[in-house]
């Protein structure tokens, strides 16, 4: 699993650039009015700006020092408002998340955002109003074209990345009739083990070489930024993912476009 934000050292809470953000997402983001996808972009890149130009002791003072409450006078809570954010800083991702961010009127300091930092910044902001943060993942697949990868930050049911409940949040987003995780494993060096189901194989192999590609490049890159990892195992029952046009019994890293 990755590792936890360290939040043992106190800090003083200081009204910074993060409380401001967080005023503005208690006060102009309300979820599912107009607007609301281009207005929770601009403030969930403003947190990862402000996290990654001054360092977590930042994060954490400015949202120690937050101070509107933990519901709105709409009974918004503060906790749902922060799990739209982290979904939705997980889901910046290559042309379509600066493409957003532009139509939003916002330009970035530090695009793209890499999912452990946005990981470590809102553990550090759900851990600091004292809750434990939702266990939310970045999702690959293909863009319609089977050219690019396009991302998804997807909150998962619980606080815990198991095999379970990634079948939940990519049944129909990238796994289809069927196709699931046996078991997903990692361990302490980075090295993940997901064995999947025949229905899975039998995806992979509907597909072209190009589709194989993304097809199987988004697992793999969904579970490295998941787990923090260093490589990944496919297997199919315990035997190596096999297609028409490979075998993957080897090691495989992040994949690229």
């Amino acid at each position: 699993m990755p590792g936890k934000t360290d939040t043992s050292v106190t800090v003083t809470p200081e009204k910074n650039g993060l409380y401001d953000a967080l005023c503005d997402l208690f006060n102009n983001y309300h979820e599912g009015t107009a607007g609301c996808s281009l207005t929770g972009a601009r403030i969930a890149a403003t947190i990862m700006d402000f996290s990654l130009t001054n360092g977590m002791d930042a994060v954490r003072s400015g949202a120690a020092a937050f101070d509107l409450g933990e519901e709105t006078e709409f009974g918004e809570k503060l906790t749902d408002k922060l799990t739209a954010m982290y979904e939705t800083a997980m889901g910046l991702y290559g042309e379509s998340g600066k493409n957003l961010l532009a139509d939003g009127g916002y330009t970035p300091a530090h695009y793209p955002y890499s999912a452990k930092d946005v990981r470590d910044t809102y553990t550090a902001i759900f851990a600091e109003r004292g809750c434990e943060a939702p266990a939310v993942v970045r999702i690959y697949r293909s863009d319609a074209n089977a050219e690019h990868f396009l991302a998804f930050g997807t909150a998962l049911d619980g606080t815990e990345i198991t095999a379970e409940t990634l079948n939940g949040a990519m049944d129909g987003l990238i796994f289809e009739n069927g196709a699931a995780f046996n078991t997903v494993t990692a361990d302490k060096d980075g090295h993940i083990r997901a064995d999947l189901n025949d229905a899975f194989a039998a995806q992979v192999r509907s597909l072209g070489t190009s589709g194989e590609y993304f097809l199987v490049g988004g697992i793999v890159n969904t579970l490295l930024d998941a787990f923090d990892g260093t490589d990944v195992t496919l297997t199919v029952n315990g035997a190596p993912l096999e297609s028409g046009h490979n075998i993957y019994d080897y090691a495989l890293t992040r994949y690229e476009e």
